[in-house]
């Protein structure tokens, strides 16, 4: 079975993190992967770094992103550009892989649940946000309880940047809403929800870094607001319970990650 990945990457004048995270796949022991960066109308400094660069690598290419800004508008450029046989992952600027194996230990995990009538299309995996000081200040995963939307309910999200969609989960949720700037990738979990066939399987180790102070943590309040819209939308009245152990269960990876400094 030949396993590809694509990797998709928005980019706004971030040049200088786009580095880390290449070299955290060059150096990676399995090398069948190939990224598509799109770009937010960037400085042209930073547009003759991504042609210069995608030049010299045919695994690299970039487009400049048309209509709607944002970060779910570039990123939806991956469901039409992901091919049948790649399995999809979005990164931003500022994360890298966690270490030279990653995509190796993927691979074969890949390969060997497939072996199996019941077909994996969806992994969700681990991933932790990381200060200047190459320090983890949150850990995040999905944790799972009785069944995928039940875990959501109780305030359980998947870290997208760690989150490998397979070409059927591709197919049938397709797009992240652009009714949402900030927390557009809640609702695409969500509506992976009302598609019960599909098969998840929950890989238990970090598979990216993530760094601290992207958009979403900064527009704190407008955020909220979406996702307790979100919640409102498919928990209807119960929309409380996931909002709030949503926060609950952040602030306790926060606490025990100050713990562990």
């Amino acid at each position: 079975m030949d396993v590809k990945f694509l990797f998709l990457i928005p980019t706004l004048n971030s040049s200088v993190n786009l580095k880390n995270l290449l070299n955290s796949l060059r150096c990676q022991t399995y090398q069948n992967w190939r990224i598509l960066f799109v770009d937010g109308n960037s400085k042209t400094k930073h547009q003759k770094w991504l042609e210069k660069t995608c030049s010299k690598d045919n695994r690299l290419s970039w487009v400049k992103q048309e209509g709607r800004k944002g970060i779910y508008p570039a990123m939806n450029y991956g469901f039409k550009e992901v091919k049948n046989n790649e399995w999809l992952l979005f990164w931003g600027s500022d994360d890298y892989a966690t270490n030279k194996n990653m995509l190796e230990r993927l691979k074969n995990k890949i390969i060997k649940l497939n072996k199996n009538e019941k077909k994996i299309e969806i992994i969700f995996a681990k991933a932790s946000y990381i200060n200047d000081k190459k320090r983890i200040v949150r850990s995040s995963k999905f944790n799972f309880i009785f069944n995928y939307k039940f875990s959501l309910f109780l305030g359980n999200c998947p870290p997208h940047q760690a989150t490998l969609l397979g070409p059927r989960a591709i197919k049938l949720v397709n797009n992240f809403s652009n009714n949402y700037f900030l927390a557009s990738d809640l609702d695409y979990f969500c509506r992976l929800s009302l598609h019960k066939s599909l098969n998840f399987y929950f890989y238990d180790s970090d598979i990216v870094y993530m760094g601290i102070g992207g958009i979403s943590q900064r527009k704190n309040k407008e955020r909220f607001i979406e996702v307790l819209n979100i919640y409102r939308k498919y928990f209807g009245f119960l929309f409380f319970m996931p909002y709030i152990l949503r926060y609950l269960l952040r602030f306790y990876s926060l606490i025990i990650n100050f713990r562990l400094w």
